[in-house]
């Protein structure tokens, strides 16, 4: 992944990246390792919220996990499941 992160088109064009803050952030509230939890199939509408969430934050500390449930329909989380490949 690049510095800049992964483009994805919300509300506008925001990019996902997965930082040391961001994995806190996510365990802080779901409990889990974010690099753990990326099998998709496997987690629920909060852990999917948490993920993005936990993915952007870097690029918006104002974002809330309320926001990003009402930027994410069903489209654009296929294409965040798709941009996101663990290495």
């Amino acid at each position: 992944m690049n510095d800049e992160g992964i483009p994805i088109m919300l509300d506008k064009e925001r990019h996902l990246r997965v930082t040391e803050e961001g994995m806190g952030k996510f365990y802080d509230i779901t409990g889990e390792s974010l690099l753990e939890c990326f099998n998709f199939s496997e987690m629920n509408e909060h852990e999917i919220i948490a993920s993005v969430w936990a993915c952007l934050v870097w690029e918006d500390e104002k974002l809330t996990l309320e926001d990003v449930g009402f930027l994410l329909d069903v489209n654009r989380l296929a294409e965040f499941t798709r941009s996101y490949k663990p290495r």
